[in-house]
């Protein structure tokens, strides 16, 4: 019987995915809390810029309503 691989042929080449999640998983605290305190600010940004766009260019229909 011939001696088989425990590694099938998809995980011997290295792909996109495993090459990011071996940058993921092998980050230090400090490199980990930057990139969450980076991400925080952007959404934070996010936020903020799509309320104020919301209150600027939204629908301000005044329409009086009738009363019988």
């Amino acid at each position: 019987m011939a001696n088989k691989s425990k590694l099938n042929s998809t995980t011997d080449v290295p792909n996109k995915e495993s090459i990011f999640l071996d940058r993921l998983f092998t980050m230090t605290e400090v490199t980990s809390n930057i990139y969450s305190a980076v991400a925080a600010v952007l959404a934070l940004h996010l936020a903020l810029a799509l309320y104020i766009y919301q209150a600027y260019f939204g629908t301000t229909t005044t329409e009086k309503t009738k009363r019988n």
